[in-house]
């Protein structure tokens, strides 16, 4: 980047990709844009998705919004109960609950790209769809996601409790 350029323009070509793989089945690269360039209420990131990988696990949000645009290649969203082909020029709004959960799926035989937006809200629950995990986060900064939050825990089969128990 040069010295000249405004501190809240970044050309993507400036951003390191990070990896974000994991086994055989999730992961490709991604760039964070928004934090670089001083944005607070909204996140951006810009990713790619080798052929036959999935983004993530599927999952919907009750604290923050996304959306995805799709920039090339092709694949399948995974959305709520439907599975649905997705290519250039789509735009994919996620609102919170359980009738957005999502996860992109590369189907296709070239490079998947598309940017991911989202609001940033310090505070989510994010519930894992087909695992029927949760994740509880507080304090998070959302350019540097959600694991990276003061109080980040992801639970499975726990209990129901009282709201008193231990308390006394």
């Amino acid at each position: 980047m040069s010295a000249d350029r405004h501190p809240q323009v970044l050309n993507l070509r400036d951003v390191k990709p990070t990896d974000f793989t994991h086994g055989s089945k999730f992961g490709g690269s991604r760039k964070r844009l928004a934090a670089t360039t001083g944005s607070k209420e909204i996140g951006c990131s810009w990713f790619e998705l080798p052929p036959g990988r999935q983004n993530f696990p599927r999952h919907y949000h009750f604290g923050n919004e996304e959306a995805f645009f799709v920039l090339s290649g092709s694949g399948a969203l995974r959305l709520g109960d439907a599975r649905i082909p997705i290519e250039a020029g789509d735009y994919i709004a996620c609102p919170p609950g359980a009738g957005s959960a999502h996860a992109i799926v590369n189907t296709g035989t070239e490079p998947l790209r598309y940017l991911g937006i989202s609001t940033a809200h310090a505070t989510d629950v994010v519930v894992y769809a087909d695992s029927k995990k949760f994740s509880a986060v507080g304090g998070a900064d959302m350019h540097k996601g959600l694991k990276a939050a003061p109080f980040f825990r992801i639970v499975k089969d726990q209990p129901d409790v009282d709201y008193f128990l231990d308390e006394e």
